[in-house]
């Protein structure tokens, strides 16, 4: 491949993720969000959490795993009694990793 084609496609590139990024920005600056589409935008960041942790709570070398044996199913549970008795975002944190760093060094 020639210099100036990896320049263009460079440039072609750059272009794509700027009008990606920038589209969306223009249009939301124009909208108003109605309450209800509000409510739901405000449970997105706890449904990714969630789509992150649930599988790697439940999923134990390969399989579903609800044994004892799974050590991040019940870090992961006990930890979200602390998240629902608590409602800190940092001390459910801390004791989910504290919990598991303590876990590990256990068993």
């Amino acid at each position: 491949m020639s210099t100036s084609f990896l320049i263009i496609m460079l440039i072609g590139m750059a272009v794509v993720t700027i009008v990606s990024r920038l589209v969306p920005v223009l249009l939301v600056d124009r909208f108003e969000p109605g309450p209800k589409l509000t409510l739901w935008l405000e449970q997105v960041p706890a449904a990714v959490i969630a789509a992150i942790v649930v599988p790697a709570m439940l999923i134990h070398h390969g399989v579903v795993d609800v044994s004892l044996d799974n050590r991040a199913l019940w870090v992961g549970l006990a930890t979200i009694a602390v998240a629902v008795l608590t409602r800190s975002f940092f001390l459910t944190i801390m004791a989910g990793l504290g919990l598991m760093i303590g876990v590990s060094l256990l068993f």
